[in-house]
C-alpha cells in the first residue's frame, strides 16, 4: 500500500513539473488566465480594450486587444496592419481560424501577431507578442474567454 501511495505521489509530481498555474483574470468583456510570474494591466482607451502583459522578468511582453472591426472585413484589416509595420510578412491564415504575420517592433525584435474575426466578424482579436516565451504567451492567447 506504501509502495502505491509513492508512486502515485511521484506521478503527480512529474506530470504537474513544468506547469504555471495563473489566475483567470477578469477584464470587463473578457477574461485570461494570466500565469504566475507575469503582469497584466488593462489599459484605459476608450475605442478597444487591450491588456499589455509582461513577464516579470521582462523577457517577454504581448497585448491583447479586443475591438469592434467597425464593419470592415477581418481580412482587409490584418492586411493594412501588416503593411503598416517595416518587413512585416504577408499574413498567413492558419488552421485555427487565426491570421499570423511577424515585424520587427520599434526595438528590433521580432513581434508575431495573430488576429482572428469574432461574433460573426463584428469584433475582432489582435494578439501582438515579442520575446522568448512563445509557448506561455499562446497559451495565454488560448485562454481567451469573451463573456
Amino acid at each position: 500500500m506504501r509502495k502505491a501511495v509513492i508512486l502515485l505521489a511521484v506521478l503527480a509530481a512529474v506530470m504537474t513539473a513544468g506547469i504555471s498555474f495563473g489566475a483567470i483574470r477578469d477584464f470587463g468583456a473578457f477574461s485570461l488566465d494570466i500565469p504566475k510570474g507575469w503582469t497584466a494591466v488593462l489599459q484605459d482607451n476608450p475605442n478597444d480594450m487591450t491588456v499589455d502583459i509582461v513577464k516579470n522578468d521582462k523577457r517577454s511582453s504581448m497585448s491583447v486587444t479586443y475591438a469592434f472591426t467597425e464593419g470592415y472585413a477581418i481580412e482587409d484589416l490584418v492586411a493594412d496592419w501588416a503593411h503598416m509595420e517595416e518587413d512585416a510578412s504577408e499574413p498567413e491564415l492558419m488552421n485555427d481560424g487565426y491570421y499570423m504575420f511577424t515585424f520587427r517592433n520599434d526595438d528590433g525584435k521580432k513581434s508575431t501577431c495573430y488576429v482572428k474575426g469574432l461574433n460573426d466578424g463584428r469584433m475582432y482579436l489582435y494578439v501582438e507578442m515579442t520575446g522568448r516565451d512563445a509557448k506561455e504567451m499562446k497559451a495565454i492567447m488560448d485562454s481567451f474567454q469573451t463573456k
